[in-house]
């Protein structure tokens, strides 16, 4: 408890909650998210000057010292208080000072740019040198198999273990009957339904994105789950139902909420069949078993686009709900009486 008061209760107070203020404002326009936003960002502008006077104060300190005594390294020191001391000038000139806008636009173009490409050239052939100088890892046994065979060895695990199987077939149904559903059902109704723009279609991801953090956060930081099968089931069924709440027409913000609480319980069912998965796959199986898992997830999505579109065309972007919903009950009705996904559990050693 003292971990939460100290650590997350202020870092929700002035740094979540104030950013997600200040990104809807900007999303939306709303007039009261404008104001907030308008004080926030003052706020922080205010703060942000402190910050940068006593961050001068520190470099003087720091490095005018090192300068003084001829410190190893001094000349980098001497021109990092040139450089600070050059890029002062702009901003103490006049605004209507005909040569100001001249001096900051030659900052930009021949400094500010060529360094942030300098920088990211950099850190392109860092990565590309560390991943260079990597030690190679040697297979397990000299020969070197196909990777179709490497995939249909994959295949024939995930068949054969019992505590797998019924995962990933749960996993691909899911991802037929969801994904789908997020990737175009959603937008068609912000669109055709709410007669939102692209700023609504990104806060609802957004809703959902921070869901699924929300739940992925909570759960590694503050819980351990113990039945994860059950907890599959019953979180998917939950997306099921939160699903359904579109067939209501709640309001724009409303289906904000919805697709906050889907990545919740979205996030839930994610976590708890890959934990499972892994626990059940043979130690060297274990990333082809993984990877058909995800595979078999995301193998589902375009099938439920597909299937969703047409869907949509015949009886329209709600009623179009119906059809994962009733899916989705039969798949957990068939996963909870027709398998052993519901007695899964899987314990951490020590």
């Amino acid at each position: 408890m003292s971990s939460l008061v100290k650590r997350w209760i202020p870092t929700l107070l002035f740094a979540t909650i104030p950013g997600l203020v200040v990104l809807a404002g900007y999303l939306t326009q709303h007039p009261t998210l404008v104001y907030y936003r308008d004080r926030l960002i003052e706020g922080a502008v205010i703060v942000a000057a402190f910050a940068f006077i006593l961050g001068m104060f520190n470099i003087l300190r720091v490095h005018g010292g090192r300068i003084g005594r001829r410190q190893p390294g001094w000349l980098y020191s001497l021109v990092l208080l040139l450089a600070v001391a050059l890029a002062a000038i702009p901003p103490l000139l006049p605004r209507g000072n005909a040569t100001a806008n001249p001096i900051d636009r030659a900052l930009f173009d021949y400094v500010i740019s060529p360094l942030g490409a300098s920088l990211a050239a950099l850190v392109a052939f860092a990565l590309a040198l560390a991943a260079f100088r990597l030690p190679r890892m040697q297979p397990v046994s000299g020969e070197r198999r196909h990777a179709l065979t490497e995939i249909r060895d994959g295949m024939a695990e995930v068949l054969r273990i019992d505590a797998i199987r019924p995962i990933v077939i749960l996993m691909f149904f899911t991802g037929i009957l969801y994904i789908g559903v997020f990737m175009v059902q959603l937008p068609i109704i912000v669109r055709d339904v709410y007669r939102g723009d692209s700023a609504a279609l990104a806060i609802l991801n957004t809703c959902f994105m921070l869901g699924t953090s929300l739940s992925a956060i909570v759960m590694t930081r503050y819980g351990h789950i113990r039945q994860q099968g059950r907890a599959l089931i019953l979180s998917t069924t939950a997306s099921g139902l939160i699903m359904a709440l579109i067939l209501l027409e709640p309001p724009l913000y409303g289906l904000y909420a919805i697709a906050g609480l889907w990545g919740i319980s979205g996030g839930i069912s994610m976590v708890m069949g890959r934990t499972l998965v892994q626990a059940a796959a043979p130690a060297d199986h274990r990333g082809r078993v993984l990877s058909i898992f995800q595979l078999g997830y995301m193998g589902g999505a375009p099938i439920g686009a597909l299937l969703i579109g047409f869907a949509i065309d015949r009886i329209g972007p709600i009623n179009a709900i119906f059809i994962p919903t009733i899916g989705m009950i039969f798949l957990m009705l068939i996963a909870r009486y027709g398998s052993g996904v519901w007695y899964l559990r899987y314990e951490e050693e020590g």
